[in-house]
This record gives C-alpha cells, sequence and structure tokens, in this order.
C-alpha cells in the first residue's frame, strides 16, 4: 500500500507526458499562435497512467497539430536528447476517425511493458494533422538492426497490424 492507503501497481518505467502544439499568444489576439513543447503529467503507477489518460483531450478531439508525447522518464521527444541521438522512429499513418483506439491500444501495450526490451523504447506520439494523424514510436539504437526491426514488429502487433505469432 502507498502512503494514501490505497494499491499501487507500479509501472516497469516511469513516463513523462509531454504536449506539444500551437497555442494563443498570452494577451494576443485569437489569431496569434505560439509553439510550445511542455510536460504536463508524470506517470509511474496503473492509477498515475489512468488518471492522465482519462484528463487528456482524445486525438480526434485535439485541434490539427497537437501532439502528445509519452516519453521514459528522463528522455525529452526531441532527437536532441542523448538517449534519442542514435536512435530512430517508426510511424504510422492514419486516416481521421482511427486514431482514438489506436493510440489507447499502443499506450496500453507500452505502459504494460509488452515490448521484448522496453528499455529500447524511448517513448510514443500521436500527432494530429488537418488530413490524418500518426502514431510513432522512438527507439534508442538505428544501428541495430535486430533491435528496430524488433521494436517495428511489436509496434505493428501493439496497433493489431501484425500477428503476434
Amino acid at each position: 500500500m502507498n502512503s494514501n492507503g490505497s494499491d499501487s501497481l507500479r509501472l516497469a518505467r516511469s513516463y513523462t507526458v509531454w504536449f506539444s502544439g500551437l497555442v494563443p499568444i498570452k494577451g494576443g489576439n485569437d489569431e496569434e499562435l505560439e509553439h510550445i513543447m511542455e510536460p504536463i503529467a508524470e506517470i509511474e503507477t496503473v492509477e498515475d497512467f489512468w488518471g492522465v489518460y482519462q484528463y487528456l483531450a482524445k486525438p480526434d478531439q485535439t485541434n490539427s497539430k497537437t501532439c502528445y508525447h509519452i516519453f521514459q522518464k528522463g528522455i525529452k521527444p526531441i532527437w536532441e536528447d542523448e538517449a534519442n541521438k542514435e536512435g530512430g522512429r517508426w510511424h504510422i499513418w492514419l486516416p481521421k476517425g482511427h486514431t482514438n483506439k489506436l493510440w489507447e491500444d499502443l499506450l496500453i501495450y507500452l505502459i504494460g511493458d509488452q515490448f521484448t526490451n522496453g528499455d529500447s523504447v524511448c517513448g510514443v506520439e500521436v500527432r494530429t494533422k488537418p488530413r490524418g494523424d500518426s502514431l510513432s514510436i522512438w527507439h534508442k539504437d538505428a544501428t541495430n538492426d535486430e533491435e528496430k526491426d524488433r521494436v517495428r514488429d511489436e509496434f505493428l502487433i501493439a496497433l493489431g497490424a501484425q500477428d503476434s505469432g
């Protein structure tokens, strides 16, 4: 039990939820926008995850050009971060209307520690755009073909696009 008396299910890894997108400039008119990227939540337990997930707008409820990143704690969702410098990214484009369920499936696969080598996964993201959305997975070592292919295959399994057998 944790300090507040409830059972708490710790995740295999802690994560930071990042938001990036266009927001109105404070004090500006409605058409003046700036791009921001900032951490908005920390996830260490199953309860944390569901609390944050229920609070976040679903992809089909966000403005276009919005992105949520769920990355291992300590890793920023930018290529310049030390954990991403040698890494790569797999992504899949989706027509509008198909993103919510697949995003949830990917998140559950991630926080459920279903990736064979979960430490090699830096994080996942969803991007919404006017003509379609994308889901991505970032991994640490793009020079390791075996790891890179395994991350890709498990990414597709998480999305139901490939059988696990």
